[in-house]
């Protein structure tokens, strides 16, 4: 967690709680909410956004530690809730339908099927020569070196 930010999103919040609400969350359905509270009476307003940020920040440091949950009640934003991290999961190959058997036509013909050019061939590569060759090569196209 970073302290600094922490602190000043705490400090933010004692004197002007929807502010510490916008730094958390942006410009979303929980500060409005926490707007209206704040009208209301500056301790509703206060709570809640305390409420946020320790939402926020234990979400945060969850999923550093690759820990999912459920919903937080009374949360509407989707930053607080994953604590600033993206929501989507990784799609990973194993989730992914296995493909099925090959066709027949295709299972003992070697030959690439008419509408899909044939893949490169790969070719076959020579070994660079050895010092000693190289440089008795070079010895011998010098002219006057005999």
């Amino acid at each position: 967690m970073d302290p600094v930010g922490f602190l000043i999103v705490v400090i933010a919040s004692l004197f002007i709680p929807p502010l510490g609400v916008l730094f958390i969350s942006g410009c979303s359905v929980d500060l409005l909410i926490n707007v209206g509270l704040t009208m209301l009476g500056y301790l509703p307003g206060l709570l809640h956004a305390f409420y946020l940020e320790y939402i926020y920040y234990s979400r945060r440091e969850d999923a550093a530690n690759g820990i999912t949950g459920g919903r937080a009640p009374g949360v509407y934003s989707d930053t607080i809730q994953s604590g600033g991290y993206s929501l989507r999961q990784p799609r990973f190959r194993e989730s992914a339908p296995a493909a099925g058997p090959r066709p027949a036509q295709y299972r003992d013909n070697p030959v690439a099927p008419a509408n899909r050019p044939a893949p490169p061939q790969p070719q076959k590569q020579t070994p660079p020569p050895k010092y000693e060759e190289a440089r008795a090569d070079a010895a011998r196209q010098e002219p006057g070196s005999q």
